[in-house]
C-alpha cells in the first residue's frame, strides 16, 4: 500500500486529487501560473494561485515550496485553506514582498531647475529621481497619523538593499493655549520651506508618553509659527527637550516635535521624498555619491497587509523565508488556531510584523528575526472568563529596531489573553516597550530585554497596567538592562506595573543599569522576590498609593466587572481578588517584596518612595533585603553574570536566596531567521571572577556621639554604677522622700534599657507630673539616659553657624536646655513637633558631623538625635564591645555607604540583629541621623 503519495491529473488546467495525501506545489518568480506546479521544473508563478488550486481538494498537508528569488505579491496573500505549509524549497534564499522592485536604469539625475533650486545645495548632485508611473506604480498611499497606539498603514516607502531610508525642536510659545492649533518654535528652518505642499510634524505635544503625527496647515518660516490641521491629542505646551532629562521637572515634559516629509530637507544619504502630485520619487541613495549599481535591490512598498490568514483557518506553517516591504502588517489573522511561524525574517513593515487577534489558539512564533517594523509580534488569545489558555508560544526570536515610525504602543511583543508563554527572546533597540502584557497566567521567562523605551517616558521594558483582574502572571529568569530615560518626563522602568496593575510575580530576574528596575504603581498582591537589582540610576524600586486619589476607578471597575471574579473558578485561582469588594480597593494591599539583592552606587536608594503611610507591611511587606558591596559580590558584572559570591552570597544563604541563572541562559537559543542567513544572536559568556573576597576596613573616624548619652559614650553627666537602672529625682512634690539618686529594681528596669527609661516617666507622674520637676533615668550597663518632666528640651554641643563653638565637640561645650522656640510652636504638648526640631536645628547650625542635636520630649521620655552617620542600637549583642549599646556603623559606612544612603543604613538593623544572635527579645534599631529616620527589627508589637 502506498502512503503520502499524491496522484494529480491535469485536465484543462485543473488539478484533481485521486487520493488524500500530502501535496507539494512549487512556486517560482520565474514560473507561470499556467503550469500545474507539481514539479520543481514546472513551477507556478504566484503563491496565491497555488492556494487557489488547492481549494476544494482533499489532502493531508499541502506544501507550497518556494523557489529562490523575490516573490512579489500583487495583493494581500489570502490563506483561506487549512493544513498548509509555505516554505522555502531546500533552504533556498526566498523573499516574499509587498512591494515592487525598481531597476537601477530608471533612476535619473535631477535636471528640473525648479526642483534643483528647492533641494539643498549639498544634495543636488547626489539626488536621483524616478517617475513611478513609468515603472507601473500609481498607488502612492496616503500619509496617515501615527503614534500613540494608532494602527494606520504607512504610505509608500522605499527600501534599499533591505533597509528603510528616512533631535526634536522645542515649542517656545502656544499663542492660542493648549487646546489651539498654533505654536511657535525657535529653529533655523529655511524660508524656502514656504513652498512645501505636504508638510507634517511628529512630536510629543503634551506628555512624553503620547506621540502623534499631525499635518501642517500653514507654516510661516520667518516667524516660526506653525498652524496644524487639528489640535493634537492631549493638547500643546512649551517644550524643554535637549537638556539633561533628570533636570527637567515632571510638569515640563512634552512640547517638542520634528518636521517630516520635507522635500527641502533632503540633505543626506539614505533620505527620500515622494512627491504625490507628480509621481516622482526623489532619493539620495545610502552612499555618499548617490549612485546605484546593477546589483543593488530597490523596493517600494505597495500593499497593506502582506499575508492574511482567514478566520477559523488552522494548521498553517510559514517557515524559512524573508517577508518584507508591507505598508501594514506582515502577517495577520483573527480567530485562527494551530499556526506555526518559524525561521522567518520579517522586516520593513509599517505596522506589526505578525499580528494574531481575536481568540487565536495555539499560535507558535519561534526562531524568527524581526526588525525595522512598527510592532514586532502581537498575539491575542484564550478565553479569560473561563481561564482557557491560548496555548500561544513566542520563543527564541530576535526582535530589534522596532517602533521605527511611531513610538508609544508599538511594542516588540504584545500579548493579551490567557496562558501565553514568552521565553528565550532577545529584544533590543526600540522606542517603546519590549513586552506589553494583559491577561492571566502569562509566563515571561529567560528573555534578554535591553535598550528599550529609548524615545518615551513613563515606559517599561516589560509593561502592564490599570487592571485588578490581570492575575497569575509571572516574570521570571529574565535579564533586563539599559532601560534609561533619554527624554523629559516620568521615569522608565525595567518592569512597570502601571496604574494599580495587580498580582504579577517578579522572581529570579536580573535588572541592571535601568533608571528604575521595578515599580508597583498602586497595585495589589504583587510579589517581587529573589531578584538582583544592580546599578539603578534613580531607584531600585518605586512604590506608590496612587489609587487613593481614585484617578483610574472608572476603568478599573469596568474591567473588574467584565470578569466573573467571584465565580468558583476565579475564586479558587485568585482568592485575593474574590474578596476585593470586602477591602478598600484603592489601597495597594498585599504586596510582598523580599529576598532581593541590591547594589547601587552613590546615593541611589532601594525603595525610597516607601515612606509614611506606605511604609506598612499590610501594603508593602519588604523583608530580607541583601545589600551587596559592588561588582566583587558577583561572578562577572561586565558579562551580566550576576550569580552571587563573597559577602553577598553569605548574606543570601542566610535568607534562602536562590541563585539567578548564568548569562548564557537568557535570550535566543540557536539560530534565527531563514537558515541561509546563518544568524545566531550573540550570547553572553561569563568570565567568573576568581579574586579574593575582601571588604573594606571600617572607617577609623566617627561622627560625634550625642551629648545626651545614648549608649555610644561614657556617661559623664551622672556617676552611677555600670549595672542596673538608676533614677535621679530632682524634686517630687507627691513623694519628697524619693528625691535623690537611687537604683530602681521595678519589673525589668534592672536589666532592660527600655524598661528603665519608662520608669523615669512613671516616677515623674508618681511625683505629680509638675512643671520644673525632672526625673532622669540612666541605664548603668550602657550609660544611656533620658529625661522625664514637662515640655520640650534640647541637647547640643552648640550651634557653629550661629554663635556656638566650632572647635570640636568637647563635653564642656555641651548643654541640655528647654527648647523655648519649639514650645512656642506647640512642642510642649506635642511629641512629634518637639522631636522633629532636632533635624531642623542640626541643619540650621550647619549640619556638622561633630555637632549632633538631640530633642527630648520629657512627658514621654522620647528622644531623637539628628547628626551625621548611621548608628546602631543593640541592647544585647556579643559582637559589640561592652558596654556600648549604641555604636557608629563604621563598617557599613566603608562598605555600604550607610552614612549617605538612608535605606542602606536602615537595613543594617536586620544585618546586626542576625549577627547579634537573632533573638526576638532583643530587637536592633538602625538610626540614619541626617534624616532622623529609624528602623527596628524585628518590629516591636
Amino acid at each position: 500500500m502506498l502512503t503520502s503519495v499524491a496522484f494529480l491529473l491535469s485536465c484543462n488546467g485543473l488539478l484533481a486529487l485521486v487520493t488524500a495525501a500530502d501535496v507539494h506545489l512549487y512556486v517560482s518568480p520565474t514560473g507561470s501560473d499556467l503550469n500545474n506546479g507539481t514539479g520543481e521544473g514546472i513551477p507556478m508563478k504566484t503563491i496565491q494561485h497555488a492556494i487557489t488550486i488547492l481549494k476544494g481538494f482533499k489532502y493531508d498537508t499541502a506544501y507550497i515550496e518556494l523557489l529562490k528569488g523575490h516573490h512579489d505579491l500583487e495583493a494581500t496573500l489570502q490563506i483561506n485553506i487549512s493544513n498548509v505549509v509555505i516554505r522555502s524549497y531546500q533552504r533556498q534564499t526566498v523573499y516574499v514582498t509587498g512591494g515592487k522592485p525598481i531597476e537601477s536604469r530608471y533612476f535619473k539625475h535631477v535636471t528640473d531647475h525648479d526642483v534643483l533650486a528647492t533641494l539643498p545645495h549639498i544634495a543636488r548632485q547626489h539626488v536621483r529621481v524616478v517617475h513611478l508611473p513609468d515603472v507601473g506604480i500609481t498607488n502612492f498611499g496616503t500619509i496617515n497619523e501615527f503614534g500613540f497606539y494608532r494602527q494606520n498603514p504607512a504610505p509608500i516607502e522605499m527600501f534599499f538593499n533591505g533597509k528603510p531610508l528616512h533631535g526634536f525642536i522645542n515649542i517656545i510659545e502656544v499663542p492660542a493655549g493648549p487646546n489651539g492649533t498654533r505654536f511657535q518654535y525657535n529653529s533655523s528652518v529655511p524660508t524656502g520651506w514656504v513652498n512645501e505642499t505636504d508638510l507634517w510634524v511628529y512630536g510629543y505635544w503634551f506628555w512624553s508618553w503620547a506621540d502623534m503625527s499631525v499635518k501642517v496647515a500653514t507654516l510661516n518660516a520667518s516667524t516660526g509659527i506653525v498652524t496644524l490641521v487639528k489640535n493634537p491629542q492631549f493638547g500643546l505646551k512649551i517644550g524643554h527637550f535637549g537638556g539633561p532629562p533628570e533636570q527637567v521637572r515632571f510638569a515640563d515634559q512634552g512640547g517638542y516635535f520634528r518636521f517630516y516629509n520635507v522635500f527641502s530637507e533632503l540633505d543626506s544619504s539614505g533620505e527620500y521624498y515622494m512627491d504625490r502630485s507628480s509621481g516622482n520619487l526623489y532619493v539620495w541613495m545610502p552612499n555618499q555619491d548617490g549612485n546605484i549599481s546593477l546589483s543593488d535591490v530597490t523596493y517600494v512598498s505597495l500593499i497593506n497587509d502582506c499575508i492574511n490568514i482567514a478566520q477559523n483557518v488552522h494548521d498553517i506553517t510559514l517557515t524559512d523565508f524573508t517577508l518584507e516591504a508591507c505598508r501594514g502588517h506582515g502577517i495577520s489573522g483573527v480567530n485562527v488556531h494551530d499556526i506555526q511561524i518559524q525561521n522567518l525574517e520579517i522586516r520593513n513593515t509599517g505596522l506589526t510584523g505578525a499580528l494574531f487577534s481575536g481568540d487565536s489558539r495555539d499560535v507558535t512564533i519561534s526562531q524568527c528575526m524581526i526588525h525595522d517594523v512598527g510592532g514586532g509580534i502581537t498575539v491575542y488569545g484564550g478565553k479569560r472568563a473561563l481561564l482557557e489558555s491560548s496555548g500561544a508560544v513566542i520563543e527564541n526570536n530576535e526582535i530589534y529596531d522596532f517602533s521605527r515610525l511611531g513610538a508609544v504602543g508599538y511594542n516588540a511583543i504584545t500579548i493579551n489573553g490567557v496562558g501565553h508563554l514568552v521565553r528565550h527572546n532577545t529584544i533590543y533597540n526600540g522606542q517603546y516597550t519590549g513586552i506589553m502584557y494583559h491577561g492571566n497566567d502569562i509566563v515571561m521567562e529567560y528573555n534578554h530585554v535591553h535598550h528599550t523605551c529609548v524615545n518615551a517616558s513613563d515606559c517599561g521594558a516589560l509593561h502592564t497596567g490599570r487592571d485588578w483582574t490581570t492575575r497569575g502572571n509571572k516574570i521570571r529568569y529574565n535579564l533586563v538592562t539599559d532601560t534609561l530615560r533619554l527624554v523629559p518626563g516620568a521615569d522608565v522602568r525595567g518592569v512597570m506595573l502601571d496604574d494599580q496593575s495587580s498580582s504579577t510575580t517578579i522572581v529570579n530576574n536580573v535588572f541592571s543599569n535601568n533608571e528604575v528596575h521595578v515599580n508597583i504603581g498602586g497595585g495589589r498582591d504583587n510579589i517581587v522576590a529573589n531578584n538582583v537589582f544592580y546599578g539603578a540610576t534613580r531607584y531600585s524600586m518605586q512604590v506608590d498609593g496612587r489609587g487613593v486619589g481614585h484617578p483610574n476607578d472608572k476603568d478599573l471597575m469596568e474591567r473588574l466587572h467584565q470578569m466573573p471574579y467571584t465565580s468558583a473558578l476565579w475564586s479558587m485561582r485568585y482568592p485575593e481578588l474574590a474578596i476585593i469588594d470586602q477591602r478598600n480597593k484603592s489601597l495597594p494591599e498585599g504586596n510582598q517584596i523580599h529576598k532581593n539583592v541590591v547594589y547601587n552606587s552613590g546615593t541611589v536608594g532601594y525603595i525610597p518612595t516607601k515612606r509614611g503611610w506606605l511604609d506598612n507591611i499590610k501594603l508593602f511587606n519588604e523583608t530580607d533585603t541583601i545589600l551587596a558591596f559592588g561588582s566583587t559580590d558577583f561572578y562577572d558584572v561586565g558579562n551580566a553574570d550576576f550569580r552571587l559570591r563573597c559577602f553577598a552570597k553569605n548574606l543570601a544563604n542566610e535568607v534562602g536566596f536562590v541563585q539567578v541563572p548564568p548569562p548564557g541562559e537568557y535570550g535566543c537559543k540557536g539560530s534565527v531567521g531563514p537558515v541561509h542567513l546563518n544568524r545566531v544572536p550573540a550570547t553572553l559568556r561569563s568570565n567568573p571572577s576568581t579574586g579574593p573576597c575582601t571588604t573594606k576596613a571600617p572607617l577609623t573616624t566617627s561622627p560625634a556621639p550625642a551629648y545626651l548619652p545614648d549608649g555610644a559614650r561614657t556617661n559623664n553627666l551622672y556617676n552611677v554604677s555600670d549595672s542596673g537602672c538608676w533614677l535621679v529625682v530632682s524634686k517630687c512634690t507627691a513623694h519628697p522622700n524619693d528625691v535623690g539618686t537611687h537604683r530602681d529594681t521595678y519589673a525589668h528596669a534592672n536589666d532592660n534599657e527600655t524598661a528603665c527609661f519608662q520608669r523615669a516617666v512613671q516616677q515623674w507622674y508618681d511625683c505629680g507630673n509638675h512643671e520644673n520637676e525632672q526625673v532622669v533615668a540612666i541605664y548603668g550597663p550602657s550609660g544611656a539616659m533620658t529625661l522625664a518632666g514637662d515640655g520640650c528640651f534640647m541637647s547640643t554641643y552648640g550651634c557653629p553657624n550661629h554663635g556656638g563653638p566650632v572647635d570640636g565637640h568637647a563635653l564642656t561645650t555641651g548643654s541640655i536646655y528647654r527648647d523655648s522656640y519649639a514650645e512656642s510652636q506647640g512642642a510642649a504638648h506635642n511629641e512629634e513637633t518637639c522631636l522633629r526640631r532636632a533635624q531642623a536645628q542640626w541643619v540650621y547650625c550647619g549640619s556638622f558631623a561633630n555637632h549632633p542635636v538631640t530633642s527630648i520630649y520629657r512627658p514621654s521620655g522620647a528622644v531623637r538625635t539628628s547628626g551625621a552617620g548611621c548608628w546602631i542600637h543593640a541592647q544585647q549583642c556579643n559582637m559589640i564591645p561592652k558596654p556600648r549599646s549604641m555604636f557608629y556603623d563604621a563598617w557599613g559606612a566603608a562598605n555600604l555607604n550607610t552614612d549617605d544612603i538612608e535605606e542602606a543604613c536602615l537595613r543594617q538593623a536586620v544585618y546586626y540583629w542576625r549577627k547579634c544572635g537573632s533573638d526576638p527579645a532583643y530587637p536592633v534599631t538602625a538610626y540614619f541621623r541626617p534624616s532622623t529616620a529609624s528602623h527596628t527589627y524585628p518590629a516591636i508589637a
